[in-house]
């Protein structure tokens, strides 16, 4: 999903990639994949398990494993042309630019950190202007947007404090309160029980609130 905000499509061009083993021949993966995502708009990338969907969402935030091979591809941005080989470059795009929802929540957030240590990290990278009082206030009203009771509590929680549906709606939290050109969602609601599928797909004025 792209924000309006920023104007000017996000193009994926002719990307290509193998993944190698030890002894073995590289295994072609993805072939001259293409894509363009207009201004406020939502694209699908659907398909089998194992058709490469995650690996192409990987692919355009850098974080593809240590034994993929990029053959080829760029990413446009704006006025930007970016090598899909260049994971230096992909990772200074992270949080302002390309922020991702991934479908285990655990795993993107650290048990040694509190939720408001997480939600006010995002917002020190993406708006280091702002004061601690005023990253408290947008922490705050984030989590109330996605349903949190008693969020001036609940931000002081560890992830060990929170269910699975609740750890899911602080990440997508954290990825919203960057406002990025562009939000890649991995399957976020796979992990979920269907109640809390249904609520996380019918929060749109959350979304609207980040």
């Amino acid at each position: 999903m792209q924000d309006a905000n920023r104007s000017g499509p996000i193009g994926l061009h002719n990307l290509s990639l193998d993944f190698t083993s030890r002894g073995a021949a590289p295994s072609p993966v993805l072939r001259d994949i293409s894509l363009d995502i207009p201004p406020r708009s939502i694209i699908g990338l659907v398909g089998e398990s194992g058709s490469g969907k995650s690996t192409v969402a990987l692919a355009l935030m850098g974080l593809l494993a240590p034994n993929a091979r990029v053959r080829g591809g760029q990413i446009m941005l704006r006025d930007r042309k970016i090598e899909c080989s260049d994971s230096a470059a992909l990772a200074d795009l992270w949080g302002h630019e390309f922020a991702m929802i991934f479908q285990d929540p655990t795993a993107s957030l650290n048990p040694v950190f509190s939720i408001r240590a997480h939600l006010h990290e995002v917002l020190r990278r993406c708006d280091p202007q702002a004061n601690h009082a005023e990253r408290q206030t947008r922490a705050v009203a984030a989590l109330a947007a996605f349903g949190f009771d008693r969020p001036e509590a609940r931000v002081r929680n560890h992830v060990h404090e929170l269910s699975g549906g609740m750890r899911q709606r602080v990440v997508i939290a954290m990825a919203l309160l960057a406002r990025p050109s562009l939000l890649i969602a991995d399957e976020p609601t796979t992990a979920q029980d269907v109640n809390v599928e249904a609520q996380m797909c019918a929060m749109k004025s959350a979304v609207r609130s980040c």
